[in-house]
């Protein structure tokens, strides 16, 4: 099969929108970034950012290269975590279930999955192992998957959905 978008390069990698050659799979990658980045999480320039490595690589393939200074955790004003997707859903069941207040980290991968990221950092040789989720994760929410491809960005959106209706309805019982 040839990659859905380029339709010239035998299709490798599988996404929601088809198979992609590696190329286009890449650039895909760093689309979503950027459009994250734009809408949720503006970033300034100058600041100090301490970066894993997904996350530092894709910053300096969007950003110009003086656009931050990348210094080593203690030193930084930002930590940016590879952070995915799927590490979002778990830690939500994770918060319902187990109703406890998880510290959600700061990371600009949160729109992407596991296996984006896996492919990504294999294209790009970075080194990365997602982050082991919770038993509930793995025993309803990956055969799940499995079937439904794009079943965990509806999950991430309803998850966003319920904390705006959750924060509402705190406001409306304090007033």
């Amino acid at each position: 099969m040839v990659c859905a978008k380029c339709k010239i390069k035998p299709g490798k990698i599988k996404t929601v929108h088809g198979l992609l050659c590696n190329s286009c799979f890449i650039r895909y990658i760093q689309k979503r970034i950027r459009k994250h980045l734009r809408t949720k999480r503006p970033l300034q320039r100058g600041i100090k950012v301490y970066a894993e490595p997904v996350s530092l690589q894709l910053l300096r393939s969007i950003y110009e290269t003086d656009f931050f200074t990348f210094v080593n955790s203690q030193e930084a004003e930002l930590v940016l975590e590879d952070f995915s997707l799927d590490d979002f859903i778990d830690l939500r069941l994770r918060v319902i279930i187990e109703k406890k207040d998880y510290a959600e980290p700061l990371s600009i991968l949160s729109g992407i999955t596991d296996n984006e990221l896996l492919s990504y950092a294999k294209l790009k040789k970075i080194s990365f192992r997602p982050r082991k989720k919770s038993e509930l994760y793995n025993s309803l929410i990956i055969p799940f998957l499995e079937k439904h491809l794009d079943a965990n960005f509806a999950m991430a959106k309803s998850f966003i959905e319920m904390d705006f209706i959750f924060e509402e309805l705190i406001k409306k019982i304090k007033k």
